[in-house]
């Protein structure tokens, strides 16, 4: 049983350790790329034109 035990710890702290490396490769990946600073960013519409535009 003790045996089993310390099997699971074993692969569960091997899994995680792969799976926090994957993530910190992915997000060093994506800081080295980032977007275009021409990029535009979705803006929602104001309140204003929200209520102008129910009005018609």
């Amino acid at each position: 049983m003790t045996v089993l035990l310390v099997t699971f710890l074993f692969l569960a702290f091997v899994g995680t350790d792969h799976v926090v490396r994957l993530a910190s490769r992915r997000a060093a990946a994506r800081r080295a790329d980032p977007r275009p600073a021409g990029t535009p960013r979705v803006v929602p519409p104001s309140y204003a034109e929200l209520a102008k535009r129910a009005a018609h």
